[in-house]
């Protein structure tokens, strides 16, 4: 509790750099993650399951997803996958995610 959010690396439009997920420590001992970037793309949703991946002790996680067309079931259910079982909160927000259905939120909540 009171555990300061964890900074994932910034992936904004435009970016040629790769995310740095090369420095594991400072992404593997955070308790909470706020994931403030937009999943727009495949590289961003890649460095969003590359953290996660280095996360076995993730508690808390709040991903705003609004607006993200991007994201489809199939995109959904991949990053499902990669929630870690030490994951006891999971705060989303799919508004206007116009190319998710019930069939992803159904993959989602199987995880």
């Amino acid at each position: 509790e009171g555990a300061t959010p964890a900074a994932i690396p910034d992936m904004r439009e435009g970016t040629t750099e790769e995310p740095r997920l090369d420095r594991p420590a400072p992404l593997c001992s955070p308790k909470t993650i706020k994931f403030a970037e937009r999943v727009n793309d495949e590289k961003t949703l890649h460095c969003l399951q590359s953290a996660l991946r280095l996360c076995h002790r993730l508690q808390h996680l709040q991903l705003d997803l609004s607006g993200c067309g991007f994201l489809s079931d199939a995109r959904l259910a991949a990053l499902a996958g990669h929630l870690p079982g030490s994951l006891q909160h999971l705060q989303l927000d799919f508004y206007s995610c116009s190319q998710l259905s019930d069939a992803g939120l159904a993959a989602l909540a199987g995880h």
